[in-house]
């Protein structure tokens, strides 16, 4: 089993939420987290005073490069549901993230609508240069129409079901899903709850071996990479670590599209008959 390592852009900066309500949804969690005792009045602070910039990208891409892990990054083209960042101001984001080394996709707002995502593909291709291979979408947002949608639009894979499962190949598109993810693992920032995050992400790696799964996708917001969010961090670093240790090996979606697509085209080879096999090997 490869490891695949991604990550959502969901915030850039603090003025882009001045219209939305990801603001007051913040205040109210963070009230209700101190309230609970989950977590300390300076961790509060750092969450509610940051400055202008939301996002951790320069000092998670560091990370990456430090630890030698490939990774994908997922930016956002259209607004909605509280991801409200202007696509252009996040032109200098996606540079760095490319001259980091590492591939970058598209974050999706539309999910069942072709002209929307369209309109979406289009903006991407405006900042980066370049057509996105693969998508997920914001939420994981689908329908039974949105692989068709995605593979209309020209993307190669899509990675927006969270489950434990082989990818899947539908109208012409990889579906990789995700098997893990930070919001689902790390379900309260104090260190007793660290603990069981790990026992989950545990919990997780064994149902994989056990479906003998080829990729395990990670996704980690780099919001999270944060001293605001400290177990969220925490648990993120002992997860690469702690995969380093065991040897795992790291890919990008685009190997694992290109190993799904060796592997399909061997399959119909072994289909053919053995006359015809021998003439084209």
């Amino acid at each position: 089993m490869r490891i695949i390592v991604s990550h959502d852009i969901d915030h850039l900066f603090w003025h882009d939420h001045l219209f939305d309500t990801w603001w007051p949804g913040l205040y109210l969690r963070t009230i209700r987290q101190i309230v609970r005792g989950d977590i300390k009045y300076t961790v509060a602070l750092r969450r509610l005073v940051t400055g202008k910039t939301l996002h951790n990208i320069p000092a998670l891409c560091d990370y990456l490069v430090e630890n030698e892990i490939k990774s994908t990054f997922f930016i956002g083209t259209g607004k909605g549901l509280n991801l409200s960042y202007s696509y252009k101001k996040a032109g200098p984001i996606l540079d760095l993230i490319i001259k980091s080394g590492f591939e970058v996709g598209l974050h999706a707002i539309a999910y069942n609508d072709i002209n929307r995502l369209t309109e979406e593909v289009k903006r991407f291709v405006e900042i980066a240069g370049f057509e996105p291979e693969g998508v997920r979408t914001h939420y994981l947002r689908f329908d039974q129409s949105t692989h068709e949608v995605m593979s209309q639009s020209g993307f190669k894979f899509d990675s927006s079901e969270y489950k434990v499962d082989h990818p899947q190949l539908r109208h012409n598109l990889w579906s990789v899903p995700i098997s893990m993810m930070d919001v689902r693992v790390v379900q309260v920032n104090d260190e007793k709850n660290l603990q069981a995050a790990k026992k989950r992400t545990f919990e997780i790696l064994k149902s994989a071996h056990e479906a003998e799964i080829p990729f395990l996708v990670i996704n980690f917001h780099d919001y999270f990479f944060s001293s605001a969010y400290p177990w969220h961090m925490a648990w993120f670093k002992w997860l690469i670590s702690e995969l380093k240790t065991e040897k795992y090996e790291f890919i990008s979606f685009k190997d694992a599209v290109a190993i799904l697509n060796a592997e399909m085209h061997m399959e119909k080879i072994d289909e053919m008959s053995p006359v015809y096999k021998d003439s084209i090997q």
